[in-house]
């Protein structure tokens, strides 16, 4: 028999092993280190000068991770090393599509923070919302240089540290990859490649422990749109009012729980939307209606303008043929009799009258 006592010293040990901690999850999964790995781990993050990026830095440096803050604008990188220290974060300025850059940074990274245990591939754009016909080729070509050939890149050159070390690989794709939108041309194309990418990573690194990742947010309020719209701030503040959209720090916390899990637990795809943001319907050509459905006084001035036409054949119809105008009743019938519509009529009565 077992003594009262003792059952209540066995349901505080289970208990306090699943005990919840903030943000929900069991406290095993938050420390999912081995007791024998009680060294820190290092996490390198592209794109870390904004958004995302820098809502990551932030938040794994909070957990006590050290980080790589890599980006184009040096200003920024400093301002984080500054912010966080120089112990927690070092930076690592250069652009994912300068190959040279990236070796010689990554060669020359402080001891401290060499062995790279999760890379995220954040580092990304989308450039202009013009439908394909009307796009710059060097948008459409920057787009692919960093948001592929550049994750790319730094990728393979990583592989061999990640193998080692069992580590993980995040890639921040988008909901452009699943569901097309007009205006969405290329960068739906690499966003797409990177989820892709991700599940073919996934199967050429089976066994060697390493995890593969692809985060696919929706609508998210950074500097996204100001880049995408070449800085107007109108169209930025238009697409988020009233919105609710993601944060930045909507993702950083997503992505820091994934790299936090069981080594044995691997998230292959997280697709993430605000609530305000769900699918539209296809969108079906009729080639006898407008593409676009015309504003109230577009309708007006292209009724007038074929009204107009319309009018004019009438006249040649009174100049050419006037006893059957006067046998159908007047002018104001026989408009009616031929089919012209009542803005012709209109027009006619004002330019009679």
């Amino acid at each position: 028999m077992i003594s009262r006592t003792a059952k209540r010293q066995t349901k505080t040990k289970s208990a306090s092993r699943y005990s919840p901690i903030r943000g929900g999850f069991p406290r095993r999964i938050q420390n999912p280190e081995n007791r024998e790995n009680t060294k820190r781990k290092t996490v390198l993050i592209t794109g870390a000068t904004s958004g995302f990026g820098a809502a990551m830095a932030r938040r794994f440096a909070q957990a006590g991770w050290g980080v790589i803050a890599t980006g184009r604008r040096t200003e920024r990188l400093r301002a984080l090393v500054d912010e966080l220290g120089t112990e927690t974060i070092t930076p690592a300025p250069f652009d994912v599509r300068d190959v040279d850059a990236i070796n010689a940074t990554l060669s020359s990274l402080p001891e401290a923070f060499r062995g790279i245990d999760v890379l995220i591939n954040n580092a990304g754009l989308a450039l202009g919302t013009a439908p394909a016909p009307e796009t710059r080729l060097d948008d459409w070509l920057r787009m692919i240089e960093t948001n592929v050939t550049g994750l790319v890149t730094l990728t393979h050159r990583l592989l061999p540290t990640l193998i080692e070390r069992k580590g993980l690989i995040v890639n921040l794709s988008s909901v452009a990859a699943t569901y097309p939108y007009p205006g969405g041309n290329v960068y739906g194309a690499t966003k797409a490649f990177v989820r892709q990418f991700s599940l073919g990573l996934r199967s050429d690194l089976h066994g060697t422990g390493v995890r593969v990742t692809s985060i696919e947010p929706g609508l998210a309020k950074t500097e996204f749109t100001l880049v995408r719209t070449g800085g107007d701030e109108a169209a930025s503040d238009a697409l988020y009012k009233g919105a609710d959209p993601l944060t930045a720090e909507d993702i950083a916390n997503v992505v820091c729980w994934i790299a936090s899990l069981p080594p044995h637990v691997n998230i292959n795809r997280l697709e993430l939307m605000p609530v305000s943001q769900s699918w539209a319907g296809f969108q079906v050509y009729h080639d006898h209606v407008p593409r676009r459905a015309m504003s109230r006084h577009e309708a007006d001035a292209a009724a007038l303008e074929s009204s107009s036409v319309e009018l004019n054949e009438w006249r040649n119809q009174v100049a050419t043929k006037p006893d059957t105008v006067k046998t159908h009743g007047g002018s104001r019938a026989w408009l009616a009799r031929i089919g012209l519509n009542a803005k012709a009529r209109d027009l006619h009565d004002r330019q009679s009258g």
